[in-house]
């Protein structure tokens, strides 16, 4: 009876998963154009800062690395931190 509802209750869930996943259109030759044709739009300088706590030293060339190509893009600053032990 056990196996019976455990089934049951998978079956339920893979369906469920399956039913409100969504499907991809297909690129048309209009979208393709209007995609190649328009000019990237500038983003508006954001307001606010960004503040990153990182506990994995070994990490903190690439987040440091992250954090001034996003600063770079966006206008936001970004502070990176690394709390390890021992310094």
């Amino acid at each position: 009876m056990k196996k019976l509802i455990a089934l049951i209750l998978v079956a339920l869930m893979a369906f469920a998963c399956f039913a409100c996943a969504k499907t991809a259109e297909p690129a048309t030759q209009e979208t393709t154009a209007a995609a190649t044709e328009a000019p990237a739009a500038e983003a508006p300088a954001a307001a606010g800062k960004v503040y990153y706590l990182n506990f994995k030293p070994e990490a903190d060339e690439a987040w440091q690395a992250l954090a001034a190509q996003y600063t770079e893009l966006t206008g936001v600053p970004v502070t990176v931190v690394t709390a390890a032990s021992g310094t």
